[in-house]
């Protein structure tokens, strides 16, 4: 009896000091990635609150008492970290400077500020915005389209209509100019979130470029039904970002995860709560369970001919874009017409 007592108590050290060590190195994480952008700063302020807590854990009698009077100080910090808000007025990289607005109108929603560059032969991007009405009727199949199950890389959800170009959203962390990009700075608020409405051909060409693995198109079985719903309720959140800003969190916002979500109410479904954990990469295994996405034929030809990589990068210019990238499915989309940005 007294040895498991003893290993109770060694447990339960154990468990108090690994929380010390976890909620001080996040509260060291914050500071520094929050002052990163200036000069000095971040180490400055991590330095001030690495010496606060030495002096606490000096002053006070015993080990452990200093370590639950640091954790106060830990949640201070935690309080003022959550009371953050976006600022105003950020200069944004020009491939998400513009945030759209859409409006429905009847049955017509009108999409002004989608992304439409194009690649110059100098290999740069023309900076390119458009603003396009599509006729909601029209709308015939939601499409995803995402480079694997792993790399959390951003999934792209493609609307497609009868006899308009497809639409296509990803959600995104909108970085300021200059700022750098890592995974890391997206648990610490470092980006604002968006949802980035762009011509499909830009979005793939993009995602292919960016892809560290194979490209996949799949088809949704959504409903054209249930397809507009989900049309409009990723315009509704595109647009309360305008007048309430987020910070993009890589946990829920990576990936499909926001995505998934929304489809879950559409559809819904019920989505488990690990559905968004970092080891369920981007979430399309979970979509595919539940019955979201049609794989098709199984094996590994059917699996070849879903990847679009190839197909989008050699096919860029290609004014039939859309339908190249899709000519593994059975029913392919209407020929693409050109619209002025």
């Amino acid at each position: 009896m007294n040895k498991v007592k003893r290993f109770g108590r060694r447990l339960g050290a154990a468990v108090f000091w690994g929380l010390v060590a976890l909620g001080h190195g996040w509260v060291l994480a914050a500071l520094y990635f929050w002052f990163s952008s200036h000069a000095g700063a971040a180490w400055a302020v991590v330095a001030l609150y690495l010496a606060a807590v030495g002096l606490l854990f000096k002053v006070a009698r015993r080990g452990a008492d200093g370590a639950a009077v640091s954790l106060v100080l830990a949640l201070v910090v935690g309080v003022w970290w959550a009371q953050r808000r976006p600022e105003a007025g950020l200069h944004y990289e020009r491939e998400s400077e513009q945030a759209a607005k859409l409006v429905v109108d009847g049955e017509s929603l009108v999409v002004q500020g989608i992304r439409d560059f194009r690649r110059r032969r100098s290999g740069d991007w023309e900076p390119r915005w458009a603003s396009r009405t599509f006729d909601l009727p029209q709308l015939q199949h939601v499409d995803f389209i995402f480079s694997s199950e792993a790399d959390g890389a951003p999934v792209l959800a493609s609307f497609v209509f009868g006899d308009q170009p497809p639409l296509a959203v990803t959600v995104e962390g909108r970085a300021e100019v200059g700022e750098p990009r890592t995974e890391a700075r997206g648990y610490f608020r470092q980006y604002e979130l968006g949802y980035v409405w762009a011509d499909e051909r830009d979005a793939v060409r993009r995602l292919a470029s960016a892809a560290r693995g194979p490209l996949y198109l799949h088809r949704s079985t959504l409903s054209p039904e249930k397809g507009r719903q989900l049309l409009a309720k990723l315009a509704e959140r595109s647009n309360a970002l305008e007048e309430r800003p987020e910070f993009y969190n890589t946990l829920t916002d990576r990936g499909s995860a926001a995505l998934g979500g929304l489809v879950a109410e559409v559809v819904g479904a019920a989505r488990p709560w690990y559905g968004c954990l970092p080891w369920m990469g981007d979430g399309v295994g979970l979509a595919c369970r539940e019955g979201w996405l049609d794989l098709g034929p199984t094996g590994e030809a059917a699996r070849a001919a879903a990847e679009i990589g190839e197909r989008a990068r050699e096919g860029a210019e290609d004014p039939d874009f859309s339908r190249r990238i899709r000519t593994h499915l059975a029913a392919p989309v209407s020929p693409e017409v050109e619209a002025a940005p």
